[in-house]
């Protein structure tokens, strides 16, 4: 099960019993190794709604079946994964063409790449140019395909 799905299992199994403090089920989620960004993501999937309590924090609770479910567009990865080498790019003061758009951009998104696999082919591409020029894309593509492959 992925780590999306086991969030989801997690908050439906918690917000059965009613509306929960947000805080609560990221501490429930921590300790069964589940990060902020994946019960949040988790919680949009299931159409959690959310309403700020008096205390200054989130109350949580499943939608009822008469609630229109608030569909939250999900956000493109190619985009993320784009702008996140733009800006690595922008540290070793390079520029390269990166688009969102591009096919490649694209597949490693529905590959599912995270960040940490994202910066580890790019310190290896940046390592294989020592320096010598901006990383594009189709230089590493190659560094992605072996990271992509040693995490499969």
């Amino acid at each position: 099960m992925n780590p999306v799905a086991q969030a989801e299992a997690l908050l439906t199994d918690m917000l059965k019993a009613g509306p929960l403090a947000a805080s609560e089920a990221f501490k429930a989620a921590a300790a069964a190794g589940l990060g902020e960004r994946t019960v949040q993501r988790a919680s949009q999937a299931l159409g959690v709604a959310k309403a700020k309590n008096g205390h200054g924090g989130w109350t949580w609770r499943l939608p009822t079946p008469e609630e229109p479910r608030q569909q939250v567009e999900p956000p493109d990865r190619a985009a993320i994964i784009a702008k996140r080498l733009r800006e690595l790019e922008r540290r070793q003061g390079q520029v390269a063409p990166i688009y969102a758009g591009d096919p490649r951009l694209r597949r490693w998104a529905a590959a599912g790449i995270a960040d940490p696999e994202l910066r580890e082919a790019y310190d290896r591409a940046v390592f294989a140019l020592r320096g010598g020029g901006p990383v594009t894309v189709g230089f590493l593509e190659g560094f992605v395909a072996e990271i992509i492959g040693e995490t499969t």
